[in-house]
């Protein structure tokens, strides 16, 4: 009890303000710590939700392409002739939203399913003429009947 005697209250109280200021000092410390890292997650979140929306408008520009090249086929099968323009456009944008993605890849995503949906994508993406592509889609689907495979008469 003679320790505490040759403290004066004002020097305790000092001291414990003091500690008290310690330690709030490391908990702002580890606050802001803690915040960049959440702020650091929200990036990566920020960059991952980029990449899937534009892997969707890609995804949806895809199946305007093929939709819009099954109509004029319909078009052409009917002996019309088909307007490819809207085909076309859908495939170019197609190719911007791709030429997007390979920018933005691989990102936070990991990097080997990043190049599997960047090669199926450019595999969807290799007809660049839409009256060579109502061929191929064509010759795909059996409605050519140009070559030996589909038309009747032709010989093998």
């Amino acid at each position: 009890m003679r320790l505490l005697k040759n403290f004066t209250i004002r020097i305790v109280m000092l001291a414990i303000l003091g500690l008290f200021c310690l330690l709030w000092s490391g908990v702002g410390l580890f606050s802001l710590h803690s915040l960049s890292k959440i702020s650091e997650g929200n990036d990566i979140d920020r960059h991952l939700v980029h990449q899937m929306t534009v892997l969707s408008q890609g995804n949806d520009q895809y199946f305007r392409f093929v939709t819009r090249l099954s109509r004029a086929m319909d078009v052409k099968m009917s002996g019309g002739t088909p307007d490819f323009a809207p085909a076309q456009q859908s495939l170019e944008n197609m190719s911007k939203k791709l030429q997007e993605m390979k920018t933005l890849s691989p990102g936070p995503m990991d990097p080997e399913v990043a190049a599997a949906v960047l090669t199926k994508w450019q595999a969807a993406g290799q007809w660049r003429d839409p009256a060579n592509a109502v061929g191929k889609a064509g010759h795909a689907h059996g409605l050519c009947g140009t070559c030996q495979y589909h038309n009747a008469s032709a010989e093998p």
